[in-house]
C-alpha cells in the first residue's frame, strides 16, 4: 500500500481518476478491510495516520457543519490515528471576503491535510490545491463536495459499494441504472456519471 498513485495526490474532481487508478484504489481498500478483519493485523491500522510517532493533522471546513459526509470523515481519522480540528469560525471568514487562496496559505503549514465542503463555489477545492501548489505547502485537498458539481469522494464510496455488490456486471458494463434526483444540481450524480463513464452499462436519468 506505500506504493499506491495516492499518496501525495490531491483529491480534486472525479476527472482526476480513470479505470486503472479507480481499480488500484479499490484493490487497496480490500487489502486493508482484509486485514482489518484479522485480530493478527487490525491493530496496525490504529496506527495508519501516524508519522514519525505523531498523528497526521486534518483541518476540516465546511458551510454544512453537520453534513454527514465530514461526519464519516471524523470517524476515519479517529479510526487510523489521525487527528482534526473543525474549522467553522475559519471557514466563516471566507463568507466575510477571505478567499479560499488565502486560507490554504494561512492553513497549510500547520496541517497535513484540508478537507473542504463548500455548496456555494464550483472551484472552492481547486483553488485551496492551487494555492497549495504555488506556496510549496505540503498539506493536501481533499474535495468532500462543492458547488453543483463536484463530490469526487461520495463518487468514490458509490463506485466501490457497486463493484462490492455486483462485482461482475459491474466490470463488464452489463448493468442498468437509474439515478433519480435534482439532476441539475446534484454533485453527487454529476460525480458518480464521470465514475460510471470508466465501466460502462445503460443509465437512465430520472428528475
Amino acid at each position: 500500500m506505500q506504493n499506491s498513485l495516492y499518496l501525495g495526490r490531491h483529491l480534486i474532481s472525479s476527472h482526476d481518476f480513470d479505470r486503472i487508478s479507480l481499480s488500484e484504489l479499490f484493490r487497496t481498500i480490500r487489502d486493508i478491510k482484509a486485514y482489518m478483519k484479522n485480530p493478527r493485523t487490525s491493530s496496525a491500522f490504529r496506527y495508519l495516520l501516524i508519522r514519525n510517532g505523531e498523528p497526521l493533522f486534518f483541518h476540516i471546513l465546511s458551510s454544512d457543519p453537520s453534513a454527514r459526509t465530514l461526519t464519516s470523515f471524523e470517524r476515519a481519522i479517529r479510526k487510523f490515528g489521525g487527528a482534526w480540528a473543525k474549522d467553522a469560525s475559519r471557514f466563516s471568514s471566507v463568507t466575510s471576503g477571505e478567499t479560499h487562496r488565502s486560507l490554504a496559505r494561512i492553513l497549510g503549514p500547520d496541517c497535513d491535510g484540508i478537507i473542504i465542503r463548500d455548496d456555494s463555489d464550483d472551484d472552492a477545492a481547486k483553488k485551496m490545491a492551487d494555492a497549495v501548489e504555488d506556496y510549496q505547502l505540503k498539506t493536501r485537498i481533499i474535495n468532500a463536495g462543492t458547488g453543483n458539481k463536484e463530490h469526487p469522494t461520495q463518487m468514490l464510496t458509490d463506485l466501490y459499494s457497486i463493484s462490492e455488490h455486483i462485482q461482475e456486471p459491474f466490470e463488464t458494463g452489463k448493468i442498468v441504472y437509474a439515478l433519480v434526483g435534482n439532476l441539475s444540481r446534484s454533485r453527487a450524480i454529476h460525480s458518480l456519471l464521470v465514475g460510471l463513464g470508466n465501466y460502462g452499462g445503460k443509465i437512465y436519468l430520472v428528475g
